[in-house]
């Protein structure tokens, strides 16, 4: 009896992790918000948005072709009753409230909860793992005209990785990257910006031009990690995706790449990544693998029945004795 009671306890524990990032792959999609979309936007892939669409002016899967594809093309937690239209370009979408019905499509809590639950949670872990590589490339910035991104990749779990650490005011600037150096098909590029604290004044950008990570035809290999920005202003030319998990958007330029954000209060058209030349979902790089213990309800049962069944054992145990 003890002996399968301990495995109980194990199966519970193990199983944890999978329940945190289920339906969540940031490979799949051209946007990812925890929080709500509440301006207009033009997504050329997949959406996931956690929180609530806002607008009429939402845009989204103009480059799928009008598929019916898995996971669907859209996904929103729930959708405000003021919203009349969503442009769809065709393709398949899901959301979980607010409108009985719209286009046409009728709402299913359960099943967009297969993808909005744990996101926030795996969203700030991933940031934190990616925050805590460390650092093994370097930038020169002798001539601000012409900077340079020189990595020197290692592998981590078997995967070619260049990490760049720079401070957030680096962004404030102006001035050219114009060489991204020892970069090969497959090496993943992570630029951590570091600095500030959750809370502090929004981050916003310069005229910094980004050339060499725009010309790069990889591109969908590339993160920068916003970590503890809370805000992104006038945010122009990165060519990468933006992982941002506690910051709003809020740019009315167009951007390359993925964006991965707390929520959206204005943004352009978001275009799909390259990678090899070729357009794809979203961002194809490492993703650290990270366990996060969401959602807090099943966590909590599962907790309790682990310990219900210790205590249940230490009694036959006293008895026993």
């Amino acid at each position: 009896m003890t002996s399968r009671i301990g495995l109980f306890s194990f199966v519970l524990v193990v199983s944890l992790a999978p329940l945190a990032s289920a339906g969540i792959n940031l490979g799949d999609y051209n946007l990812i918000t925890i929080g709500n979309v509440s301006d207009r936007s033009d997504v050329q892939g997949r959406v996931l948005v956690g929180g609530t669409l806002l607008t009429n002016n939402f845009t989204f899967g103009g480059h799928l072709g009008g598929a019916s594809v898995s996971p669907p093309a859209g996904i929103f937690n729930a959708i405000d009753s003021g919203v009349t239209n969503l442009n769809t370009n065709g393709t398949n979408f899901l959301y979980g409230s607010g409108k009985s019905s719209i286009n046409g499509v009728t709402a299913t809590p359960s099943a967009v909860a297969t993808f909005t639950n744990g996101l926030a949670s795996y969203l700030n872990s991933v940031s934190s793992a990616y925050a805590g590589l460390t650092t093994n490339s370097t930038i020169n910035t002798a001539d601000m005209n012409q900077i340079a991104f020189n990595a020197t990749p290692t592998l981590i779990n078997g995967q070619s990785v260049a990490v760049f650490s720079v401070d957030q005011s680096f962004f404030n600037g102006s001035g050219t990257v114009s060489q991204l150096n020892g970069v090969t098909a497959g090496t993943t590029v992570i630029v951590n910006v570091t600095g500030g604290t959750v809370g502090n004044d929004p981050l916003s950008f310069g005229s910094l031009n980004f050339s060499a990570f725009q010309n790069l035809s990889d591109q969908a290999n590339i993160l920068f990690n916003f970590e503890n920005a809370t805000q992104l202003n006038n945010i122009t030319n990165l060519a990468g995706a933006i992982l941002a998990p506690n910051a709003a958007l809020n740019t009315g330029s167009s951007l390359v790449g993925s964006v991965f954000v707390q929520s959206i209060t204005n943004v352009g058209e978001i275009d799909r990544p390259k990678s090899n030349g070729i357009e794809v979902n979203g961002f194809t790089g490492f993703v650290p693998s990270v366990a996060v213990p969401e959602p807090a309800s099943i966590v909590s049962t599962l907790a309790g029945l682990v310990l219900v069944g210790g205590t249940a054992w230490r009694r036959r145990r006293l008895v026993a004795g």
